[in-house]
């Protein structure tokens, strides 16, 4: 017999649950393909609880001649936000996790 579970509309997230690893989806009201405010709370059995805040943003092209050499390219960008009056972090509850991350992706003819 199958078990439902009813998430808090105060979130409005999606919970998932593997290998020890809680996780929330933050819904955002801008529903843009190049911009996303994503969270999650993670936690190891032996470890205190993990969150991480952050706002995405991407680019690609087909074509570009100034970083892709004219191939298509990429680019991927996420920064943490620091302050967020609508779900702020709890120090006391959990521990922030900060990242800055930039990648780029070009394509490759051999």
């Amino acid at each position: 017999m199958m078990r439902s579970t009813t998430i808090s509309p105060t979130w409005k997230s999606a919970l998932l649950r593997a290998s020890e690893i809680l996780r929330f989806k933050k819904t955002t009201a801008a529903q843009s393909p190049a911009f996303h405010n994503a969270g999650s709370v993670s936690y190891l059995s032996n470890g205190p609880l993990l969150e991480m805040n952050s706002i995405i943003c991407s680019e690609f092209k087909e074509t570009d001649n100034e970083f892709g050499d004219g191939g298509a390219v990429g680019i991927f960008t996420e920064d943490y936000v620091d302050q967020d009056d609508l779900y702020p972090y709890v120090p006391e509850k959990r521990i922030p996790q900060d990242a800055t991350v930039v990648t780029q992706v070009r394509s490759h003819l051999r």
